[in-house]
């Protein structure tokens, strides 16, 4: 085996190790929250508490739409769906989920430099559900970014850089928040893991540039 596959090897095994931390893995604090009928008042559940996670608490509510927001701790999953009910104001869905911390947050502690969200199912890919936000808080103030939706074999991802958010203290992150608004009836989602992880362009960088990073073998006559 060559020097620079070994490298490039050794370097993707040193990248796996890199893998983040847990925001949320939907294990801990069965929650649900619903509307049966479309108006602009908001429900919201209570907030519980999470365990294996950077954040202590999760808060979801939903408006508009009928619509229902369930964290299935027996799955391990977040699942969401505007339910096609074909009554008159239902053609927009409205929902929030905040995490809460104790105190501020490292989201770069664990070497990682973008948010992660994997979704096991999500249906219409269209331009709804084409892109993903997340708004986080911090000591130095508010700032929000965006992923594009991915497939990864085994359901979607989005992962957005931390580069997005200019306005926070990524050292220093108090609250984080993943809305959508304006849902048609009949999308769904189930979401599995929001974790933070090494930029895949960072990742595809470093292995690109492995094999240049070996001295060149001389060649003798």
């Amino acid at each position: 085996m060559s020097a620079a596959r070994i490298l490039v090897i050794a370097m993707a095994v040193l990248v796996e190790g890199l893998s983040g931390a847990v925001i949320d893995q939907f294990s801990s604090g069965e929650q649900m929250v619903s509307k049966s009928v479309p108006s602009s008042e908001e429900v919201l559940a209570d907030p519980v508490e999470l365990s294996g996670s950077l954040f202590a608490t999760r808060t979801m509510s939903v408006w508009y739409g009928v619509q229902s927001l369930r964290v299935n701790t027996t799955l391990g999953r977040m699942e969401y769906v505007n339910v096609d009910s074909g009554l008159p104001g239902n053609d927009r869905g409205y929902f929030e989920v905040f995490y809460q911390a104790a105190g501020p947050v490292d989201l770069r502690a664990d070497g990682a430099n973008a948010i992660r969200l994997s979704f096991h199912h999500l249906a219409p890919i269209d331009r709804y559900f084409s892109r993903f936000g997340v708004t986080m808080e911090s000591n130095l103030g508010v700032g929000g970014g965006s992923g594009s939706v991915v497939s990864s074999g085994q359901g979607y991802t989005v992962d957005i850089p931390f580069a997005d958010f200019s306005n926070v203290d990524l050292t220093t992150v108090t609250s984080l928040r993943i809305q959508e608004s304006r849902l048609p009836e009949g999308h769904a989602f189930s979401l599995s893991f929001i974790e933070t992880v090494p930029e895949p362009r960072s990742i595809l960088l470093m292995l690109a540039a492995a094999p240049f990073l070996l001295p060149r073998r001389r060649d003798f006559d």
